[in-house]
């Protein structure tokens, strides 16, 4: 594409372009569009939010054990929801709270679609075929000794 293009144009471009990515012409930044799944990583962090009351109250991640730093990917699916505000650096304050889907999936009482399309950092569509938390956490972990603390 040409210094000549229009910004309609240009938007065109990236737009037909996303999916393999692409670096728009006019202002260099690389565009591509992500398919994420749940990791087994963030399964267990939503059964740990679960565990210490993230169910009922908004839970700072740092007071949680394990892996927390995804836990905004969750959001993706509407599983938690963030209690908002930022910090004085203008990042997130970290406070997060398992939504009703959210508590149902860590139930093993809903399931979800398999993958958030993602395209500069929102989430733009959910789809694939309907996945449920144990799926999500794999052979190597096990589902009830989760629950329990183990």
């Amino acid at each position: 594409m040409d210094d000549s293009a229009t910004l309609g144009e240009a938007r065109a471009y990236i737009a037909e372009h996303k999916d393999d990515g692409v670096t728009c012409p006019a202002c260099d930044q690389f565009a591509k569009t992500y398919w994420r799944r749940i990791s087994s990583t963030l399964a267990r962090a939503l059964i740990t939010l679960h565990r210490h009351g993230g169910a009922t109250q908004f839970i700072h991640t740092s007071v949680l054990p394990g892996d927390t730093h995804e836990m905004s990917q969750a959001s993706w699916w509407g599983l938690v929801v963030d209690e908002g505000g930022t910090r004085a650096d203008g990042g997130r304050r970290g406070h997060w709270k398992l939504t009703a889907l959210g508590e149902a999936f860590v139930n093993r009482e809903t399931t979800i679609p398999t993958f958030a399309v993602i395209y500069n950092g929102e989430c733009t569509q959910l789809t694939g075929p309907p996945t449920g938390i144990s799926s999500c956490l794999g052979k190597s972990f096990n589902y009830t000794e989760l629950m329990e603390g183990k």
